[in-house]
């Protein structure tokens, strides 16, 4: 288990950010003994094998044995290194399939999604299955922190959601007048009212069309999954990120994002103290 932190020297103190936890994979010692490299990898190295617990019942208990049958290593406290959301209690599903071969990460991504509900690993090393926050945080990606203006490109027209559910039958819903069919088939997903459930979530994540990207100067509390705020010449946005890649070349902090607008606003300069904005965005 390697736990990483990168530093910063603030006027003579050092302060510290968790940058995540990891297990060694690999490791090479080249001839000149000056170095070491390695690569260290999430939970999610530990769920590659075939899951062979039960695929019906209600999502929350599937999900725990799929991650009993990951046999996860505890955390130094003796907890448990993973978290199911309790709404998933409440969603049942009958598994019809006859003869499927599914890995442990596989089951617990088709949980999540006939869930609603994203899967991820935290930076305390613990594997998450909840519903995805829509609140955003006080961290802004301006011009001050940016290395070139945010680019701005629009997703192709979404027309229809479509979930299959059942014996080959599918649940659709509106999106727009024209443009692509968004399908969805997982096997959990088994009667209509949770397709359409799916197939809403679907669509209030893929409406939005707009997707920035950008390079920034970055302090690395930004993870996938946070909603922050970036602001170009013209507006100022609520971004759900979806990828986010950091780098030390030249020897300082580099990050580049990837995310899709869900808040598309004009912020007064007023509504600003310091660095962050103050106030409702949704």
């Amino acid at each position: 288990e390697m736990v990483v932190r990168y530093g910063m020297d603030i006027n003579g103190t050092t302060e510290w950010i968790k940058g995540g936890t990891f297990w060694l994979s690999e490791r090479s010692t080249p001839s000149n003994g000056m170095e070491v490299v390695f690569t260290a990898r999430d939970g999610l190295e530990f769920m590659k094998n075939a899951y062979h617990g039960a695929l019906t019942g209600n999502l929350y208990d599937i999900a725990v044995a799929a991650f009993t049958e990951a046999d996860l290593p505890v955390r130094g406290d003796g907890t448990l290194r993973y978290f199911v959301h309790e709404s998933l209690q409440l969603i049942e599903t009958v598994f019809t399939e006859e003869d499927y071969s599914y890995t442990v990460a596989e089951v617990l991504q088709m949980v999540a999604n006939a869930g609603s509900c994203v899967f991820y690993q935290d930076r305390d090393g613990i594997l998450r299955i909840e519903p995805w926050s829509d609140k955003y945080s006080n961290y802004l990606i301006d011009s001050t922190i940016s290395y070139n203006h945010p680019e701005y490109t629009m997703s192709k027209p979404l027309k229809t959601v479509s979930v299959g559910y059942g014996d080959e039958m599918r649940a659709d819903v509106a999106v727009g007048a024209r443009g692509e069919i968004q399908t969805v088939d997982n096997p959990l997903i088994d009667d209509a009212a949770d397709a359409l459930r799916v197939a809403e979530t679907t669509k209030n994540v893929l409406k939005n069309r707009r997707v920035v990207s950008g390079d920034f100067r970055a302090d690395l509390r930004v993870d996938a999954l946070d909603n922050v705020i970036v602001t170009s010449r013209y507006a100022s946005n609520v971004v759900a990120i979806t990828d986010i890649t950091y780098s030390t070349t030249g020897g300082s902090f580099k990050g580049s994002y990837t995310g899709r607008v869900v808040s598309i606003h004009m912020i007064p300069e007023e509504a600003y103290v310091g660095e962050y904005y103050v106030g409702e965005l949704w």
